[in-house]
């Protein structure tokens, strides 16, 4: 599978589902970047942005798993909000360009959407939980006026009726660490330390995010050492400069929380 990802740009991992699907996550920043691609028994390329992300937990509310994942209803909820942010369901399967100054419509939605992220210390799940629309129109439209004035461009959200988004077990294999028993649970907080890029200035994006790490072997411990070998790819980035500054809690046993990112190492 060849995954691309935007707009915060970090590891993208493949998680065969049942059927003809698959799920491509991206344990990212706060949020887990998704979209769902129709396998056909080779090579299969997308792009993972925040767009998708709606559009899968819009059709996945928690709790999906398995067979009930399907092509059909990820591209009915992206057509969906495709048309919300004044795009089409073709747009959410290009490679946006992000580029400052672009003039591409999906790359300067994406731009908007992070800077509405930025200057609101928000996640995605702020959008997934809003129940404020008007509010959030308003926050997303100062965003990309911002960014690009005089468009005339606005958008009327209304909702996209999420409900917290499916978490199936994602298999990461060769690691090194996999093959085992063991089982640790790590919540990394802190930031993400973004370096001034063109005009845009240096900004920290909020990191808060639980991982339940199990198929643990005995190289791998549940402790800080091992807690930052266990989220290293998380902290990889295209963009030079980015650093992290985080911190770790750690059990050796998972709650099963809402919102957890389950990772188990083959």
């Amino acid at each position: 599978m060849q995954c691309t990802l935007f707009y915060l740009p970090t590891l993208c991992q493949a998680n065969p589902a049942a059927g003809a699907q698959i799920v491509a996550d991206n344990a990212c920043i706060a949020s887990i970047l998704r979209a769902v691609l129709a396998a056909n028994g080779g090579t299969v390329t997308g792009v993972v942005t925040p767009l998708t992300t709606l559009a899968y937990g819009a059709a996945f509310p928690a709790g999906t798993v398995g067979s009930a994942i399907t092509a059909a209803a990820y591209k009915t909820k992206a057509a969906s909000v495709a048309t919300q942010f004044n795009l089409t369901s073709a747009d959410l399967d290009k490679i946006p360009d992000v580029t400052t100054g672009t003039n591409d419509a999906y790359g300067k939605v994406l731009t908007s959407i992070s800077k509405y992220m930025d200057t609101n210390k928000a996640t995605l799940d702020t959008i997934f939980n809003t129940t404020d629309w008007t509010g959030f129109n308003g926050l997303i439209n100062a965003a990309y006026t911002a960014l690009y004035p005089n468009s005339g461009v606005t958008f009327s959200v209304t909702g996209f009726d999420a409900t917290g988004q499916a978490s199936g077990v994602i298999n990461v294999p060769n690691t090194g660490y996999g093959g085992g028993t063991g089982t640790c649970q790590v919540r990394e907080q802190g930031t993400m330390n973004i370096p001034a890029i063109g005009a845009a200035p240096a900004s920290t994006v909020p990191l808060d995010e639980t991982i339940c790490f199990t198929g643990l072997n005995a190289t791998a411990t549940c402790d800080a050492t091992g807690a930052a070998i266990l989220t290293e790819q998380n902290h990889t980035s295209s963009l030079a400069g980015v650093t992290w500054t985080t911190s770790y809690t750690l059990s050796p046993t998972c709650t099963g929380a809402a919102g957890t990112i389950n990772i188990n190492l083959q």
